[in-house]
């Protein structure tokens, strides 16, 4: 008879250390310190030298060395991450962790949608997990939108509530002064849904105009850019993965985000701006609603041939994109 050939083992799957995690915070008032509680379900002990990370795109407060709660825990408010330290690693059961209030740790201007993607746990140090969504977590209203007053015959900024998303008009924009409404506020999944190969990585702009006032020039738009989107569009880089940051306006008759063309990230990588022509403004489906996504970039569109054109709308930004690493020619 002829030998059975050999077959390979089955490979061993990679251990998964979280299972159920959620995260919860008290008050539920946009901008204010909150008291964060956590909650995770280790399915797999956790060695010794891992550390927790929690990405907490958003929230503010200053950073904090020492959080007062159990274990070795730290805020870093310029990267938004709090890192838990458990001495000895983690048993597999169930493992929670308070920080109070009075660690100044403060939510989001914009609030939060329920189960926000946005925020994220994974680990690092010993055992490395890439962070992913977390389960459970609450909603937050956000803060009102501000009212700027915007004349004709001058450039004007109406700034957002979070200091860094707003719209710059030029003169001539409005033919008499009008009153701006700009706020910030969680992306709905539910109402203004994304593709499936597109991520939040933002919170959305919203813009209105007293008395239905529709802008006649070219207007730039900015948003908020966390630090956990820049990292990740490093880390797909690194992973040879090819992700751009587009700056996109829901269109209520599609159903659909439209990417604006040609963004531009800020030189302290804080914020994403484009251009907005008028049309979008007197566009049937415009929404007042403009955000960010993470877009997976398909190989061919990654590195198109130089003679070749994206429609404008889809023209990435070369700042933005991580593109997949060059492929190694083959052996002579």
């Amino acid at each position: 008879p002829a030998p059975t050939p050999a077959t390979s083992p089955a490979p061993t799957p990679a251990p998964v250390y979280l299972s159920t995690t959620s995260v919860g915070f008290s008050p539920l008032t946009a901008g204010a310190a909150t008291a964060v509680s956590l909650s995770v379900a280790v399915s797999e002990a956790i060695p010794d030298g891992t550390s927790l990370v929690v990405s907490l795109p958003g929230f503010g407060g200053g950073s904090v060395a020492s959080l007062s709660a159990a274990g070795p825990a730290s805020w870093d408010s310029a990267a938004q991450l709090v890192t838990i330290t458990p001495p000895g690693g983690l048993a597999a059961g169930a493992f929670s962790l308070s920080i109070p209030s009075s660690d100044g740790i403060t939510l989001p201007v914009a609030g939060l949608s329920a189960n926000d993607l946005r925020l994220k746990i994974g680990l690092t140090g010993t055992v490395s997990v890439a962070r992913a969504s977390i389960n459970t977590s609450p909603s937050v209203a956000p803060v009102p939108p501000v009212v700027t007053s915007v004349a004709p015959n001058a450039t004007s900024e109406s700034a957002a509530p979070d200091g860094v998303s707003g719209i710059v008009f030029p003169p001539n924009s409005f033919d008499a002064s009008v009153d701006v409404s700009v706020g910030v506020e969680p992306l709905d999944l539910s109402s203004t849904p994304v593709a499936a190969d597109t991520e939040p990585a933002g919170d959305v702009l919203t813009f209105s105009v007293a008395g239905g006032a529709l802008p006649q020039r070219e207007v730039a738009i900015s948003i908020g850019v966390s630090p956990a989107v820049v990292e990740e569009l490093s880390l797909r880089r690194r992973a040879g993965a090819s992700k751009r940051l587009d700056q996109v306006w829901f269109d209520t008759v599609t159903k659909q985000w439209v990417a604006s063309p040609n963004p531009t990230l800020s030189a302290d990588r804080k914020s994403l701006s484009s251009s907005v022509a008028p049309a979008v403004f007197a566009s049937a489906g415009f929404s007042g609603r403009f955000t960010n996504l993470l877009v997976a970039v398909p190989p061919a569109a990654a590195t198109p041939a130089p003679d070749s054109a994206l429609p404008p709308a889809q023209v990435p930004s070369k700042a933005l994109e991580t593109p997949a690493p060059p492929v190694a020619p083959p052996p002579t």
